[in-house]
C-alpha cells in the first residue's frame, strides 16, 4: 500500500460525508475535527514527560468511555489530540468512541482526517515510518469498513495489518472482532464449521492481543486498561458458543476486579447471570451499571428510593403495589412527584446537564445518557418480575417511565402486572397514556421516535387497546383503535 492508495479513499469519503444529511446533533462539539496546530504549551515538554502526559489523557479518555461516558471520553482525547495532533493513535480511539456513542459519520470523519495528518505513534522508530504507515492505514481503513458494517472488507484489512506489524495489540483486537462480528451476524450465510472456525480464530486472537500488552514494554506500562476491554470479549465469544459457560463468567468477573466501572462488564455478565437462572446476582449486576450510570445523569440519582419516601409521605406505605401502578397511570401524580424530589427537574429536557465528574452534556447528549439509564431500570425490572419481586419491578419500571416517557416496555409490562392485581378495565389506560404520547409525537415531529415500538407492534397494542373498549360497552372509541391498528398494519406491511 502506498500513500496514493490512501489519498483517493479519503478524498472519496470526504465527497461521501458532505452529501450526506446527517441526524447527529451538530451541538455534538466533542464530535467536531478541530483544526490543531501546535503551537501549545506543551512544545517545550522533553519527550519522556510529553509521553506520559498524553497516555495519561488517553487513560482517562478510554476509562471514561468504558463507563459509557462517552462525552467525558471525547473531551480527554480531544486534549490528547491537541497535545500531539499527528499521532495516528488517538484518531483511532476518537473513533471509537464516536461510533460506540452512534456517532457513525462524525466517527468516519476522524478517520479520515487522522489518515491525512498524522505521521507517528509511540510504536515505532524513526526508521519504520513507512511501515507505521502502512500498518495504520489499514486499521483506519478497517474500521470505516467496519463502522459501515461491510465486516468482510474490514477482516481483510485487519489481516493485512496484523501480518505487517505481529505484535501490536490493535490490529489483533480488531481482527479478532471482525470475526466474531461475520460469524455472529444473521445477514451472513456461514456453514456451521465456519462459523465455529471464525469464533476459535476470533478467540485466539483476542488472546494473542492479551499476550502482545503484556509482553510489550510500551504496551504493558500504558495499555493495561485494554486488558479489561479483552477479558469481556474474550467472554463475550466464549459466551456465543455456550450460552452458560463458566468460563466466560470467569472472564467476565475478573474484568470487573480490573475496573470496577466497566459497564458493558456488569451487563454482559448479569445477562449471563439471567440465562443460568441466577436472578440475585443478575440484579446485582444491573444495580452496578444503574449506580454507574446514574452519576452521569445526576438528577435521577436515588430516583427509586425517592418514589418510596413518595408514598411514605402519601401514607401509602403498606400499599406499595397499588400505589405505584397509580403513579404510573396518573400525569399529575408524576408532576407532583417530580417537582418534589427531584432536584432542578423540567418537564422537557434541561439545555445542559453538569455529570458528577463536571462534564457538560447538552440537551441530545443528556437525552441519549437517559435513555440508556432508562434502558437499565427496564432490564432490572425484568430481573425483578422474572424472580416474582413484583413491588421492586413496578418501581423499575416506573423509573423507567419518568426518566424516559416515550419507551414502550415499562407501559407494557406495567399494564400486564395491573391486570392481575387491579381492576382490568382501570388499567388499560396505562397502554391508551402511551399511544396517546407517541401519536401526540408523531404529530409534533413528524415521525414516530426510534425508541417507540415497531408499527407492527403499535397496531398489536391497538387491537388489545379496541378488544378493552369493546368490553366496556365503548363502540366509538373500539371502532377508532381498530381503525387505527389497521392503518399502522397496512403500514408495517408497506415499510
Amino acid at each position: 500500500m502506498s500513500k496514493r492508495d490512501l489519498k483517493p479513499l479519503s478524498k472519496s469519503l470526504f465527497s461521501f460525508l458532505k452529501n450526506q444529511d446527517s441526524d447527529e446533533e451538530e451541538t455534538d462539539t466533542f464530535s467536531r475535527i478541530q483544526p490543531y496546530v501546535n503551537n501549545h504549551q506543551y512544545e517545550t515538554v522533553d519527550f519522556t514527560d510529553r509521553r506520559n502526559e498524553f497516555y495519561r489523557l488517553m487513560r482517562k479518555g478510554i476509562i471514561a468511555r468504558m463507563e459509557e461516558n462517552y462525552v467525558e471520553a471525547c473531551k480527554y482525547l480531544d486534549l490528547a489530540l491537541e497535545l500531539e495532533p499527528d499521532n495516528y493513535e488517538v484518531y483511532l480511539e476518537k473513533s471509537i468512541c464516536l461510533s460506540l456513542f452512534h456517532r457513525t459519520l462524525s466517527s468516519i470523519r476522524v478517520l479520515v482526517h487522522g489518515l491525512n495528518h498524522s505521521k507517528r505513534s509511540y510504536w515505532f522508530n524513526d526508521n519504520e515510518r513507512e511501515l507505521e504507515r502502512e500498518y495504520f492505514g489499514c486499521l483506519f481503513r478497517g474500521l470505516i469498513e467496519e463502522v459501515n458494517d461491510q465486516q468482510e472488507a474490514s477482516l481483510k484489512l485487519y489481516d493485512q495489518a496484523c501480518k505487517l506489524y505481529p505484535t501490536g495489540f490493535y490490529a489483533l483486537f480488531s481482527y479478532a472482532y471482525a470475526l466474531g462480528s461475520i460469524s455472529l451476524n444473521p445477514s451472513t450465510t456461514l456453514a456451521p464449521n465456519v462459523r465455529e472456525n471464525y469464533m476459535n480464530q476470533a478467540c485466539e486472537y483476542f488472546k494473542k492481543a492479551l499476550t502482545s500488552i503484556r509482553n510489550s514494554p510500551l504496551h504493558s506500562k500504558f495499555h493495561t486498561y485494554y486488558i479489561c476491554i479483552l477479558y469481556t470479549n474474550i467472554a463475550w465469544v466464549i459466551r456465543e458458543n455456550n450460552q452458560i459457560d463458566d468460563e466466560a463468567l470467569d472472564y467476565y468477573s475478573e474484568a470487573i476486579k480490573l475496573n470496577g466501572k466497566h459497564l458493558r462488564s456488569y451487563l454482559s455478565r448479569a445477562s449471563l447471570y439471567s440465562k443460568k437462572r441466577e436472578n440475585g446476582k443478575s440484579i446485582s449486576d444491573f444495580t452496578a451499571c444503574i449506580e454507574i450510570k446514574e452519576k452521569q445523569t445526576p438528577r435521577w440519582i436515588g430516583i427509586v428510593d425517592k418514589m418510596k419516601v413518595f408514598f411514605k409521605d402519601m401514607e401509602q406505605d403498606s400499599h406499595i403495589i397499588f400505589t405505584t401502578i397509580y403513579l404510573f397511570m396518573s400525569r399529575h401524580l408524576v408532576e407532583i412527584f417530580t417537582m418534589k424530589y427531584i432536584d432542578n427537574f423540567q418537564v422537557d429536557t434541561p439545555e445542559t446537564t453538569i455529570t458528577t465528574s463536571g462534564t457538560l452534556l447538552n440537551k441530545q447528549q443528556t437525552k441519549d445518557y437517559e435513555k440508556r439509564l432508562s434502558d437499565l431500570y427496564e432490564e432490572r425490572g425484568i430481573q425483578f418480575l422474572d424472580d416474582n419481586k413484583i413491588e421492586e419491578a413496578l418501581l423499575d419500571f416506573t423509573a423507567a417511565k419518568i426518566i424516559c416517557p416515550f419507551r414502550a416496555h415499562p407501559y407494557i409490562f406495567t399494564y400486564f402486572i395491573g391486570i392481575n392485581v387491579i381492576d382490568r378495565s382501570k388499567c388499560f389506560s396505562i397502554l391508551e397514556n402511551y399511544l396517546e404520547f407517541m401519536e401526540c409525537e408523531s404529530n409534533i415531529r413528524g415521525v414516530i421516535s426510534e425508541e417507540s415500538l415497531s408499527q407492527f407492534d403499535m397496531s398489536t397494542l391497538y387491537k388489545h387497546i379496541s378488544q378493552l373498549y369493546e368490553e366496556q360497552n365503548q363502540s366509538k372509541q373500539a371502532k377508532s383503535s381498530r381503525l387505527k391498528e389497521k392503518q399502522l398494519l397496512n403500514y408495517s406491511r408497506i415499510c
